[in-house]
């Protein structure tokens, strides 16, 4: 067992976070951890659905960590005060309590519990749970998870369920996937990350593998066959019909040498979330007067996407991949209306030495609405994202990271045919050097 502690820590040298895309605006984005104090042992609080979270701990005053395994068990154990500026208030200080233990069993099956506790001021949140990973025989897995929350706050003490169960078959060359889970919208995960609450999702996925002669250029393609669903949480509960669904067609094929080729082609279908459009309001004007109306949007706006992804060997001193998703139709949810959309995201890794490593990444996604449309012309934005990164190895060790970051997003005015896009960039460089 590690016992660790920290208080008032000096973040201020960790590594910047890369940038991302939000495809969807619906889902927050996800950011690993990178503090050293909570890196060493985080494997400990794994959990699935993510209901331990560690960078909910912003800038903690103090904080206390045990891990370890003994006996079979796996032990992680952490309680932080964190700052005043973390709470809705700026003066109280939120309290966090974690605790996960995992279990081995029998032929790689696990056991787990978790439990969080996070109180700032007279409200708290606490969340209990139970999962289990069974292991049945060499190709077959079933995993289940139960969760709930207890909330308090003005409103009163909310109780709410989070629920999931998958089953996985790995065979060499039939392999299946399917999951459901299920998030109430009341669940609140205060320690943890739930990108979206109050919905459910289930997903079937098939994938076959065919593999060619010894020597061949072709080593292996594989199919896959990718049905996904998405509910609001009380419409699944009450019997409607899925709000989006969505079937994904890939073919990959791995060629001799360690070439990857995927491509893809997408049906989709996309609801109209109210919830989204809240606020959304449209100027409406008869005679001289002028007033607003609720925003109402289409039922449903149908997708039709494409996909190329190349992924080079693991070359001596290179390695890189390539992604291209043009969408012949999309959902603009700017709008809410259908789009041409391009995403493209390259990464590439040079290692001009042993010692010296450079990565780079770019990603870039485009919406435009065409006039033949929209009687009011073009309509375009411009979200593009790029980042260098270059890691040394000496001793002593150091490292020297950079991130470049365009203007998160860049819209053309109406009317107009091209898209403008700005000059002006934001950079943030940090060093590490250590023994």
């Amino acid at each position: 067992m590690t016992l660790t502690g920290t208080g008032n820590p000096d973040f201020s040298q960790v590594e910047a976070d890369a940038g991302q895309l939000q495809f969807d605006p619906r889902q927050a984005l996800f950011f690993a951890e990178k503090r050293p104090f909570f890196l060493e042992g985080l494997e400990q609080f794994d959990t699935p659905n993510t209901l331990i979270y560690t960078r909910r701990l912003v800038q903690p005053v103090v904080a206390v960590k045990l891990t370890g395994k003994v006996s079979g068990t796996n032990l992680g154990a952490l309680f932080g005060v964190d700052g005043a500026g973390a709470s809705l208030t700026g003066t109280d200080h939120p309290v966090y309590t974690i605790l996960r233990v995992r279990r081995d069993l029998v032929g790689q099956s696990t056991v787990g519990l978790v439990y969080t506790y996070r109180i700032e001021g007279g409200d708290y949140n606490r969340v209990a749970g139970a999962d289990a990973r069974l292991v049945l025989g060499p190709i077959y897995a079933l995993a289940l998870q139960g969760a709930q929350s207890v909330t308090r706050s003005i409103g009163g003490v909310v109780n709410a369920p989070l629920w999931q169960a998958t089953l996985d078959r790995t065979g060499r060359e039939f392999a299946f996937h399917y999951g459901i889970t299920g998030i109430h919208p009341d669940f609140v995960a205060a320690s943890g990350f739930i990108a979206r609450p109050g919905i459910v999702t289930a997903v079937v996925d098939h994938r076959l593998t065919f593999f060619g002669r010894p020597g061949s250029s072709l080593e292996s393609w594989t199919p896959d066959l990718f049905l996904f669903g998405r509910w609001q949480y009380d419409d699944f509960t009450s019997g409607r019909a899925a709000e989006d669904r969505e079937l994904h067609v890939n073919l990959t094929g791995v060629l001799r040498g360690g070439w990857a080729i995927t491509s893809g082609v997408f049906f989709e279908s996309f609801g109209y979330d109210s919830s989204l459009y809240r606020d959304y309001a449209l100027e409406h004007t008869s005679g001289s007067v002028t007033d607003t109306m609720r925003f109402v949007g289409t039922p449903h706006i149908r997708n039709l996407d494409l996909l190329l992804n190349v992924a080079t060997p693991q070359f001596k001193r290179f390695s890189g991949t390539l992604l291209l998703l043009p969408a012949i139709q999309d959902e603009n949810f700017f709008e809410w209306a259908p789009a041409r959309i391009l995403i493209v995201q390259a990464s590439g890794d040079w290692r001009p030495t042993d010692q010296l490593r450079v990565s780079a990444s770019y990603s870039q996604k485009s919406n435009t609405r065409c006039r033949g449309r929209c009687s009011c012309g073009w309509w375009v934005s411009t979200t593009p994202n790029g980042r260098t990164r270059c890691a040394t190895t000496p001793a002593p060790t150091s490292r020297f990271s950079s991130a470049t970051r365009p203007p998160a997003s860049t819209r053309a005015r109406r009317r107009e045919r091209t898209t403008r896009y700005g000059s002006t960039g934001s950079c943030r460089t940090t060093r590490h050097q250590g023994r």
